[in-house]
């Protein structure tokens, strides 16, 4: 007489051997790919230097703070925070009111003769 309870627990149903292979076989790719990802990032952590790289000439860049005549500025990267966009447009304002006064002034000095 056969055990078939036995019989089934060591030759497993094909399905589940097949089921079993795809998931071991998944878990394998899924640990390649992690270690993969893992080499590479630890391999590119630092730019290669090409043999004519130009260093970026010191005028060129925009500083972080610019002192001038209407006050500190200050940028990063290039772009003003709020407080000097603001100083910077008072500024604006205030030159086209100069340029406005002295392009009148001519014509009432002309109006003052009569």
């Amino acid at each position: 007489m056969v055990d078939r309870g036995r019989s089934l627990q060591k030759n497993s149903h094909p399905l589940i051997c097949t089921w079993r292979s795809e998931m071991k076989a998944r878990r394998t790719i899924t640990a390649t790919l992690v270690v993969l990802m893992a080499a590479s990032l630890a391999w590119a952590k630092e730019p290669t230097k090409m043999k004519m790289t130009t260093e970026i000439p010191p005028g060129v860049a925009t500083p972080d703070k610019l002192e001038t005549r209407i006050g500190t500025l200050n940028l990063f990267d290039g772009i003003p925070d709020e407080a000097t966009a603001q100083k910077v447009y008072d500024n604006l304002d205030f030159q086209r009111g100069v340029q406005a006064y002295l392009s009148c002034l001519q014509v009432a000095s002309l109006s003052g003769m009569r």
